[in-house]
Parts: C-alpha cells; structure tokens; sequence
C-alpha cells in the first residue's frame, strides 16, 4: 500500500523533476540520500517534521521538507537553490488522492562540509511546509 508520505514525496520528486532545476543540477533529484558516488551538484529532499493534524475525521498532514542544492561550487548551489523555491514557493504538489492546499518556504539552510580530502561541499536550500487533506 502506498500511503500519504510516499505520494507526497511522488508529487515532491515530479515538482522538483523540472529542466529548470534538472539542467543545473545534473547529478539528478534524491529522496533523503544520493548514491554514494553521484556527480555534483544534486538536489536531496528529506522529511524533517510534522505529520497527522488531527482536527477533523478527514486525513490532514502537516509536514516540513529540507529541500537542498549539494555542490562543491558555492555559487552553483545557490542557483540551484533559487530554481527549487521558484518549483515550490507557493506553488501546488499534485498528490494522489489529497488536495495540497499549503506549500511554502520557512526557512533557509545553508551549511557547508569539508570532505576528508579537503574538498569544501555546499548544502543550500530551505526548510519548506507543505499541508495536505483528503
């Protein structure tokens, strides 16, 4: 059985899956981990926070997603960045079988990784909310 989580991030993954953030970020769109060795830069979306509303009979979810660009050109993260809160800022998931009524950014994120052969890996995007009811 696929349940709400699964078909919201299936909507996620088709908003994000776009050439405007595809043809920057050619290392591809990954649900909470990319393989160990995809190219740079990507793009990783991971659940964060939230879940069951809970104030009526019908099923509502509140959520929070970190939706990133990671590169290892700082730059090329930022742009990335820029092109994910253009596919979701107040734009609207389709997820089957709810009604995504909610999608924003809350917050930025911005963190930087120094790999053990000294490399310098960006991480930026934001933290974003996204409402669904059936």
């Amino acid at each position: 059985m696929t349940g709400p989580v699964e078909l919201l991030e299936t909507g996620l993954y088709n908003k994000l899956n776009v050439a405007a953030v595809t043809d920057l970020a050619t290392g591809g769109i990954w649900d909470t981990n990319a393989p160990k060795d995809t190219s740079y830069p990507y793009v990783i979306f991971q659940h964060s926070a939230g879940g069951d509303e809970n104030l009526t009979k019908s099923r509502m979810r509140s959520v929070v997603y970190i939706v990133k660009a990671v590169s290892n050109v700082k730059n090329t993260a930022a742009d990335i960045s820029e092109k994910i809160d253009d596919a979701l800022h107040h734009q609207t998931l389709t997820v089957t079988g709810y009604t995504n009524f909610w999608t924003a950014r809350q917050q930025d994120f911005r963190i930087g990784e120094l790999t053990d052969n000294g490399i310098m890996i960006y991480h930026v995007g934001g933290f974003y909310r996204i409402r669904i009811g059936e």
